[in-house]
């Protein structure tokens, strides 16, 4: 609401009155905020899902083209090639950013971090970044959305890259357990969501760089979409640290920046540990190299059968759940591995999983969704193994179902 209009109203309000009018505009105000920003993350989430969808086949078979015809190509081709992945991938960043910028809260998740840290330094390998890691050797688990988890390690691992401009530098990205973390003390050169943690164990995520960094008092400007530190502006593709900050809060964790001008910058983000849960334990499909697909999309299902079968696995598929259990009845004892969509028509991927549990409790199930706000809303993440938000890395594919399933023979 308009402050010259708030002013104008408590004008013409008796003064006894007017800190009561002056709350109420101000009630009137967040609500009408809250429903403009829930209207916006609807529309986001739909365009999220519609653009993901056009940019998986766009990615998957470009990446085809890299790696089953890449003797037949000249080096312009390539070349070509490159620009076009380095360009979806670009968009697909953008839309993740303003997902998470817009999505409504979704409920966390008890899960083990490392593996999914390990996804968020796999990502940045496919983006040509190879920061240098250090993470536990053992489970930490940590209460926490998990595709949050990835993006707030492909963000930081992102702006910690291009961060150098090109020069050559350092970037490390490592997770370490700490009991009872301090955040930063010196208010000159960092900036806290927390001055004091609660007593605990954390899991210490901490990205730093050897690049251009920032002056103290772009340190809070730098939390705005959109504000970077980049000579070249006309090449931005980032959201700042926003994305981080609001993953953060959401999961009621904590974090620190600290930077020098000419000498990098460091961030801390600290997540509590979480207890132990109990889990269902899933028989070993090892060697099982029969993967069921099911997804509506025909160019997208085409595309995965070929992405799998270039590495040696058998591909069945399907065009929803209905479908999906009839071909995994007809085939139970040969399928390893599962690979459903979220949304389709007659049956989706929540039903779908449901009736395939019933016939098969041991079943390896992964799923695809085409934004982070369906994973949550459908509530069957503690029930895959893995899930993937579209357009899917293919090395990331590769290598959850070499976890499962391992890889055939032939193609190791």
């Amino acid at each position: 609401m308009n402050p010259e209009l708030i002013n104008a109203i408590l004008a013409e309000t008796d003064p006894e009155n007017q800190d009561k009018v002056r709350q109420l505009l101000r009630t009137v105000r967040k609500e009408y905020e809250g429903d403009l920003f829930g209207k916006i993350a609807s529309l986001a989430g739909l365009m999220a899902h519609n653009f993901n969808g056009h940019l998986t086949p766009v990615i998957g078979y470009a990446e085809l083209l890299q790696m089953i015809d890449a003797d037949n190509l000249t080096e312009d081709q390539h070349e070509k090639i490159r620009k076009i992945l380095e360009g979806a991938r670009g968009a697909a960043d953008a839309v993740t950013s303003v997902q998470y910028l817009t999505n409504s809260y979704s409920p966390p998740e008890v899960f083990d971090a490392v593996p999914l840290l390990n996804v968020g330094i796999t990502n940045l390998n496919g983006r040509e970044i190879f920061p240098e890691t250090n993470f536990p050797d053992q489970p930490f688990l940590i209460s926490f959305q998990k595709s949050g988890l990835v993006e707030v390690v492909e963000q930081l691992g992102r702006n910690a890259y291009e961060s150098l401009e090109g020069h050559e530098g350092q970037v490390k990205i490592s997770a370490t357990p700490t009991v009872d973390p301090r955040l930063g003390v010196d208010p000159a050169d960092y900036r806290s969501t927390n001055s004091h943690l609660p007593k605990g164990t954390y899991l210490h995520i901490q990205v730093s760089d050897t690049g251009v960094g920032m002056e103290p008092d772009f340190i809070e400007e730098s939390l705005r979409p959109f504000i970077t530190t980049k000579k070249d502006t006309g090449r931005w593709r980032e959201l700042g640290l926003t994305t981080m900050d609001r993953i953060l809060r959401d999961n009621d964790c904590s974090y620190d920046i600290s930077s020098k001008l000419g000498e990098g910058t460091t961030v801390n983000c600290y997540i509590p540990q979480a207890k132990s849960i109990e889990k269902s334990e899933t028989k070993d499909k090892t060697g099982l190299y029969t993967i069921l697909v099911v997804e509506d999309d025909q160019t997208i299902q085409y595309m995965m059968q070929q992405l799998l079968e270039t590495k040696g696995y058998t591909v069945l598929t399907a065009n929803n759940g209905r479908e999906g259990l009839e071909v995994y009845k007809a085939n139970k004892d040969k399928i390893g591995l599962t690979i459903s969509d979220m949304i389709m028509p007659e049956m989706g991927g929540k039903e779908f999983l449901t009736e395939l549990r019933k016939l098969d409790p041991s079943a390896a199930f992964f799923i695809m969704t085409g934004h982070s706000g369906e994973k949550s809303s459908e509530g069957i993440l503690g029930d895959a193994l893995n899930y993937f938000t579209k357009p899917i890395p293919t090395a990331d594919l590769y290598k959850a179902v070499h976890n499962v399933i391992g890889t055939p023979e032939k193609t190791k």
